[in-house]
């Protein structure tokens, strides 16, 4: 996202927000009002608590000199990292980051030229997240009385916007001001948010939400699961969003961290549960998915529920985070696979001779080849370069042979022949000999646990597919012709599992049976 904060004297206090999309621009302008509610503003007076004619009181005069006055509370504002302004000598408004503002009221407190039998009035402003307002208040806004009569102070609730408001606390001494703040703080929210994949939602709630209900009540925390396609951006990039939040008051931050950690300790001991399936996807083909259909994985994890772990960023070598890990229940990271190969762009591949001068002409760091050749193949026909060195010892991973791959979505092949004679006219004018070009055509799909999950299947089904047939024909010849045909299936159950030779004509017999 781009944030443009107003210049220095400007006439509005307006910040600018500029993103991707609605749910970026609504998340960093929630993160620039949680900031603020770290900053506290402290109204500090001091009075003789005597009250003059028009209902003011008497302010405190101090026989300190402008100049000496001055330097403590310079001092004070260096010392603490606070603004701090002085009204009519007597009366101070403190502003920064809570810790550094009670230090600062505490420092004035302490001012050598106060009269001892001088009064201290504080005002504490607190602003809070509108979300976090009945944590805060309690049920009937009984915590709020609870704090007021406890520490002999007054609390009141001011709207402020939509997403924050205002907690105002005042007291009259030092002493009240300091317990009354200390428990708003306890009881203000402390809270942590991350990432579970969706697959693995339903077995950490448990069945009934059993599961999560009792930790909450171990750890007195509140935890709360968010559907994470729906709040996905569509964007140019796959970032994953926080979906579970733990929320608990101030109080009893230290067992966030611990109901965290159970959280995955579950997730842990189910994921051997989840079988795998892997697909080769390289930079080109992320590339040209995520910037046509930036959405596609959290489609194919709705559709299937699975697990698509999918790079988040792009490392500097080619042939990095090329394997895709793909994570479900059962068969569904087959599925999975399926669809993502179903949606990878072409491959057209050209194999050129080793050259020591290949280097130097064909590469993103070459102003020609990147001016003629990678830019107008990105921007006019969508097509991505991914170019691969050999090397001149032969492995079956490094063939004699340089090779560079056209990748574009199978939308876009209309460009292809351009790209070729663009491409084929570029080698041959610097010297560059083209052993051979054509598409290519491999499977991406690896195989994983998911494939030996399926094994094992189809090496148990024709055995079970046996014995529920028989068993069902049983029933249904016992009920039909009172048990006169079960000497026959006795028969074959015991030729089929004698290992005859004929267990396929057993099979039609009792399909002729059921027909």
């Amino acid at each position: 996202a781009f944030i443009q904060l107003p210049y220095l004297g400007a006439s509005r206090s307006l910040i600018r927000v500029q993103a991707s999309s609605a749910t970026y621009i609504e998340q960093t302008i929630r993160d620039i009002m949680a900031l603020t509610t770290e900053l506290y503003t402290a109204d500090y007076w001091v009075h003789t608590g005597q009250v003059k004619e028009d209902g003011f009181m008497v302010k405190s005069a101090h026989n300190c000199s402008e100049t000496v006055f001055r330097l403590f509370i310079e001092k004070i504002a260096a010392t603490t990292s606070t603004t701090v302004t002085v009204i009519a000598g007597s009366s101070f408004e403190v502003t920064g980051l809570g810790n550094d503002v009670k230090r600062a009221v505490d420092m004035l407190r302490n001012l050598p030229f106060w009269n001892s039998l001088d009064l201290h009035q504080i005002k504490y402003r607190i602003e809070l997240s509108s979300e976090h307002r009945e944590t805060i208040a309690g049920k009937r806004n009984g915590k709020v009385h609870k704090i007021m009569s406890s520490a002999q102070c007054w609390i009141k609730f001011l709207p402020f916007n939509e997403y924050n408001f205002y907690v105002d606390l005042k007291a009259a001494d030092y002493d009240s001001s300091q317990k009354g703040l200390k428990l708003l703080e306890e009881e203000g929210p402390a809270e942590a948010s991350f990432y579970i994949p969706e697959t693995f939602h339903k077995q950490v709630i448990g069945t009934g939400g059993q599961t999560v209900q009792t930790l909450m009540r171990k750890y007195n925390v509140f935890v709360k699961f968010y559907h994470w396609y729906e709040h996905a951006p569509k964007s140019y990039a796959h970032t994953r969003i926080p979906n579970v939040l733990i929320k608990t008051p101030n109080k009893n931050s230290r067992c966030i961290a611990i109901a965290k950690e159970e959280l995955l300790q579950i997730v842990n001991e189910r994921s051997h549960e989840h079988l795998t399936t892997y697909i080769h996807i390289s930079r080109s083909h992320r590339r040209i998915l995520l910037s046509e259909k930036a959405d596609f994985i959290n489609e194919i994890e709705r559709k299937t529920n699975t697990c698509v772990i999918f790079p988040e960023v792009e490392e500097d070598d080619v042939g990095t985070n090329d394997i895709i890990s793909i994570r479900g229940l059962f068969l569904t990271s087959e599925d999975a696979a399926q669809m993502i190969k179903n949606l990878l762009p072409v491959d057209y591949e050209f194999k050129i001779a080793l050259s020591s001068k290949f280097n130097d002409f064909v590469s993103e760091s070459n102003s020609e080849f990147f001016r003629k050749i990678i830019v107008p193949f990105r921007t006019a026909l969508k097509i991505h370069i991914q170019i691969l060195l050999g090397e001149h010892t032969k492995t079956p991973y490094s063939p004699l042979y340089h090779r560079i791959i056209l990748s574009f979505s199978q939308s876009r092949s209309v460009g292809l022949e351009d790209a070729i004679q663009a491409l084929t006219a570029y080698l041959r004018e610097k010297d560059l000999d083209i052993i051979d070009r054509g598409e290519i055509k491999i499977d991406p799909i690896e195989k994983g646990s998911a494939f030996n999950y399926q094994q094992e299947l189809d090496q148990q089904r024709p055995a079970d597919m046996f014995h529920d047939t028989y068993n069902y024909q049983s029933k249904r010849m016992n009920k039909d012709s009172g048990g006169s045909s079960l000497t026959s299936l006795d028969s074959i159950r015991r030729t089929h599992s004698a290992g005859s030779n004929n267990s396929n004509g057993s099979f039609k017999l009792i399909r002729n049976l059921e027909s």
